[in-house]
């Protein structure tokens, strides 16, 4: 697979391709400074582009409920698929409708996306607040590419929504990609306060995605420096590396962000020297 893949969703730009067994080349066209904002996110791009998932340990206290986990999607029932129509058209009332005849909200279209996950996606809040409303809605259940609602909910900026799926039980911590990855990868202030309560809900702070990408990394190409500031001040660490040997500082440097890679570069020198530094021994 190249290094740099062009998505449909992305309006013809590219985006960089942080695959584990390439080799970063000269010349590859690297990623925008700024994801678009129709996107519903650039780790759906690399999911979507053939970035395999590799499964790691479920995080502590991490769900391992294979319900919520993707699976192959199954002929929808014409209930289904009106749900998903709907859900579309972000029409609540026949949601509601087509959920008390007993369409199954946890199922995925011929695009493994779910109801919910699509309802967020889109900007659907009215049919998200009705598929919310019903007891039949699993917050958990993921799209066919391991995502959340609640990732998609933290790309979005949507924090209304955030606050209710984490009342309702989603997950803030899980393997592969994390919400919090998809808080850290927006530019704006709606993702800024999302992150800061995905933390204050104990979101670790350095999760890895399949290629060792952290949260700051992410910032660091794609979000704003607030959120860079955010993450390092919770106690992210910038001395991490991908499995390209790329850091948050050179995330930063490949879109031109120098600034912020010669701060971050200051950030993990600074770390480094205090671990560098002897312990003092007690008595």
């Amino acid at each position: 697979m190249p290094l740099v893949s062009r998505s449909p969703a992305s309006g013809g730009r590219f985006f960089m391709m942080f695959k584990h067994n390439h080799a970063v080349t000269k010349g590859a066209v690297l990623a925008p400074r700024r994801m678009p904002r129709v996107m519903a996110c650039a780790l759906a791009v690399l999911l979507a582009c053939g970035v395999a998932p590799v499964q790691a340990q479920p995080l502590s206290g991490q769900s391992t409920d294979a319900a919520a986990h993707a699976a192959p999607a199954q002929p929808l029932t014409k209930q289904e698929g009106d749900l998903f129509i709907y859900v579309t058209r972000d029409n609540a009332n026949t949601v509601r409708r087509l959920l008390e005849q007993g369409a199954n909200p946890n199922v995925r279209d011929q695009n493994g996306q779910t109801p919910m996950t699509l309802a967020l996606q889109l900007g659907s809040l009215n049919a998200f607040d009705a598929l919310m409303a019903s007891a039949q809605t699993n917050v958990e259940f993921r799209n066919s590419r391991d995502e959340s609602p609640l990732m998609f909910a933290a790309i979005r900026g949507h924090l209304d929504a955030v606050t209710r799926l984490i009342r309702q039980g989603a997950h803030v911590n899980k393997t592969l990609w994390s919400p919090l990855h998809y808080a850290a990868a927006g530019g704006g202030e709606q993702q800024l306060e999302i992150a800061r309560l995905l933390l204050a809900k104990d979101a670790y702070i350095d999760p890895r995605s399949p290629n060792d990408t952290t949260p700051l990394m992410m910032a660091a190409q794609y979000g704003s420096d607030a959120m860079v500031k955010l993450l390092l001040e919770a106690g992210a660490d910038p001395t991490m590396t991908n499995q390209l040997g790329l850091t948050a500082a050179d995330f930063a440097a490949r879109v031109g962000r120098d600034t912020l890679a010669r701060q971050l570069n200051d950030s993990a020198a600074q770390l480094q020297q205090q671990r560098d530094q002897p312990r003092k021994m007690t008595r």
